[in-house]
């Protein structure tokens, strides 16, 4: 799902890992202080296959420059996860991406289950934090 002023993530060149997301409106980036930024942009049933996840992090030339980096470091969605994608993110310095700009990236990621696991006997409920602590 995409909301009003948000693009849908691309993939740049053939053969890139990740898929760019677009800042939806002017984010400013102040140093030492978490920003929280809505994507606008939502999974919906079958954007995920079984057996992957999304991987979000900072687009690395802005890392490299400006030092930008997220809260938890990497951000996984879930392919159930169907809230807006968000991401906490600040910079060394100074920094306001423009609406449009590149800013972060996705990188679909294959897994498997640990040989001891047993199928969780419920859904997810909610996100961003919601499966607690523990």
């Amino acid at each position: 799902m995409i909301c009003k002023g948000a693009v849908l993530p691309i993939r740049k060149n053939k053969g890139d890992a990740g898929i760019d997301f677009f800042a939806p409106h002017d984010i400013e980036l102040t140093p030492g202080k978490w920003t929280d930024i809505d994507t606008g942009i939502s999974l919906e049933d079958g954007d995920l296959a079984a057996g992957t996840c999304l991987m979000l992090v900072p687009r690395s030339g802005l890392g490299v420059k400006y030092g930008t980096r997220f809260r938890n470091t990497v951000g996984i969605i879930d392919r159930q996860y169907r809230d807006p994608i968000r991401a906490c993110m600040t910079a060394d310095v100074p920094l306001t991406i423009h609406q449009g700009d590149r800013f972060i990236q996705g990188i679909i990621v294959h897994f498997s289950t640990f040989p001891w696991e047993q199928e969780p006997e419920h859904e997810r409920q909610g996100g961003f934090g919601s499966t607690g602590l523990k």
